[in-house]
């Protein structure tokens, strides 16, 4: 019984995991820019150029792609994209090389979220995704297309792609 109902869950999952990886970078972008000050001050400590700029930059970034991968556009290019910009941040700012002990610790735990934010976007970029079915019912889900193909047996065309109806 279990196995079923995952089995049926299944196809579910790149769209679940998706979801949750947008939702991720939505807020992340939100904060950015609902704190500009503190990202700056942030951006400022690691010697970033222009940090209000940057951050307010980074901020729009965060949030459009995250918004596009919740809205399922573009997912693969999105997730690779993001993938890369999690590298960097990894690089530039988790990494605890040239800070002051307390600084370095924090900036170290950070480094697991982003080998997981990492090997999400990923899986995202990789899963074959298959398209998501509004129904588990067969005959529910073909509604539309059983619509049209009787809706076109009724009409025809006068080759300029205007309906004519069918005389009986």
């Amino acid at each position: 019984m279990t196995t079923r109902i995952l089995d049926r869950l299944q196809p579910l999952a790149p769209h679940v995991l998706r979801i949750v990886v947008a939702i991720v970078f939505v807020t992340a972008g939100l904060s950015k820019l609902l704190a500009p000050a503190e990202t700056s001050r942030i951006l400022a400590e690691h010697a970033i150029p222009w940090p209000s700029v940057m951050g307010a930059a980074l901020g729009v970034f965060e949030l459009v792609a995250g918004s596009f991968l919740l809205a399922g556009r573009f997912v693969r290019t999105i997730a690779v994209v993001l993938a890369a910009h999690v590298l960097t941040l990894s690089l530039v700012f988790h990494l605890p090389f040239g800070l002051p002990a307390g600084a370095a610790h924090a900036q170290l735990v950070q480094l697991p979220f982003d080998l997981l934010a990492f090997g999400a976007l990923y899986a995202v970029a990789t899963w074959k995704t298959p398209p998501l079915r509004t129904s588990m019912n067969p005959r529910v889900e073909n509604a539309p297309a059983l619509a049209m193909r009787s809706m076109s047996s009724a009409h025809s065309t006068d080759g300029r792609g205007f309906a004519l109806l069918r005389s009986s």
